[in-house]
């Protein structure tokens, strides 16, 4: 009987890890929507939102830059892409965040690297919550 729970309780355990993402996200990247749009212009308010809003563009700016990176590795002539200007970028992280505030930042970045490869790059690639 013991040696039998203890063998379902190592099948649980087992399942538990292989269910784990493969990656862990750390920084700014980890605050929510809610949390940018509080920072965000024209709303700084103050010279810390002003630098902490500086702090999640770039976080962002870099993780999709790191996709990006990461995906022309393995066909970089189907996959090359040419990141955006700032604005358009703000501009869907925003809308994004409005619509969906309870979402991290790290989760608005990859919906928004999705949506390039959407833009006809990426063949079928639909976006998903990473």
């Amino acid at each position: 009987m013991i040696r039998s729970l203890g063998i379902v309780a190592l099948i649980a355990c087992s399942s538990a890890v292989a269910e784990e993402p493969g990656y862990g996200v750390v920084g700014i990247g980890t605050e929510s929507c809610t949390q940018y749009l509080a920072v965000a212009p024209p709303d700084h308010r103050s010279e810390k939102n002003h630098i902490v809003y500086g702090m999640m563009i770039s976080w962002i700016q870099g993780y999709v830059s790191g996709l990006v990176a990461e995906r022309s590795l393995d066909r970089p002539k189907e996959d090359a892409i040419a990141l955006p200007a700032f604005e358009p970028m703000k501009a869907f992280i925003d809308k994004y965040c409005r619509d969906n505030p309870m979402d991290d930042l790290q989760t608005a970045a990859h919906i928004f690297f999705m949506d390039l490869g959407m833009k006809g790059k990426w063949g079928d690639a639909q976006p998903k919550k990473p």
